[in-house]
Formats: structure tokens, sequence, C-alpha cells
């Protein structure tokens, strides 16, 4: 559930609008778990009249996943090996 925006943050195609907020308020010094939580929570609470269970346990859930797994799949920095 949660690996795939560190994945597709990884691979250089730009993060969606959740997870480009959530990069730039943790990019801030914010807790990572509590930026991703509070924008689900957001989102959850904006759809409300759609709500099941499903949506509620991801809405808790997708702030501590994100918080163990974007570490895990973080590439180190590319090494420039072209000669100038």
């Amino acid at each position: 559930m949660e690996w795939s925006p560190a994945v597709i943050s990884e691979t250089g195609l730009g993060p969606g609008p959740r997870d480009g907020l959530m990069v730039g308020l943790a990019a801030r010094g914010l807790s990572l778990r509590l930026v991703r939580t509070t924008v689900e929570v957001t989102v959850l609470v904006a759809g409300w009249v759609n709500v099941g269970w499903g949506t509620l346990l991801y809405a808790l859930s997708i702030g501590p996943l994100a918080q163990i797994f974007i570490p895990r799949f973080t590439l180190p920095p590319r090494q420039n090996t072209e000669a100038s």
C-alpha cells in the first residue's frame, strides 16, 4: 500500500498531489508520519459521505506506513559519471 509512493518518488517521475504535499511539508522539518496522516484524514473528512471501513483504515495507517517504507526505498544520490 504505502511502498508505491516511495517507489514512484525514487523513479524521478514526480509525486502526485498528496505525495508532493507530504514531501514538501516533511522537507520543512515536520514529521512525515504526522504530515501524511493529516493529509489523508483531511481527504477522509472531505469525502465523509462515501467513507467505508477500508477508507478509515487507510487514512489512519498511511502516515505510519509512509514513515516506514519511504526511507527503505530511498536511493542514494546519483553520481555524475560524464566527463566535461
